[in-house]
């Protein structure tokens, strides 16, 4: 799952508040990276 984090990829808005990623690792594994910004920030300052 490390992996799957640290790929590069643009990130696709699905909703004002909401961005995911699809990341393939190895071709068989696939993940579904989402970022939330307004989370990620309230995150950062905890």
């Amino acid at each position: 799952m490390i992996a799957a984090l640290s790929r590069q990829g643009r990130y696709t808005e699905i909703s004002g508040n909401m961005r995911i990623k699809e990341v393939r690792i190895s071709g068989t594994d696939r993940f579904v990276i989402c970022h939330h910004p307004e989370a990620a920030e309230r995150d950062a300052h905890m």
